[in-house]
């Protein structure tokens, strides 16, 4: 990761309120999807899919 979480948590707890179970989502650094063979990139329309067992799903679509 580029910054360590305490980082990340006291910046993202800088502009908003963050509660006990909240989740992080930090993603990966610009250009990861070149790594691949062959390189894959999120593309307008793809969607993506998080979930945790015995909590729930969240999807976004990329626009």
């Amino acid at each position: 990761m580029i910054m360590p979480v305490p980082v990340l948590i006291e910046r993202i707890s800088s502009v908003c309120t963050l509660c006990p179970g909240d989740l992080l989502f930090t993603g990966t650094p610009a250009g990861a999807g070149m790594g691949r063979a062959p390189a894959r990139y999120l593309a307008p329309g793809d969607q993506v899919r998080t979930s945790i067992d015995g909590i729930g799903e969240m999807t976004h679509v990329l626009s």
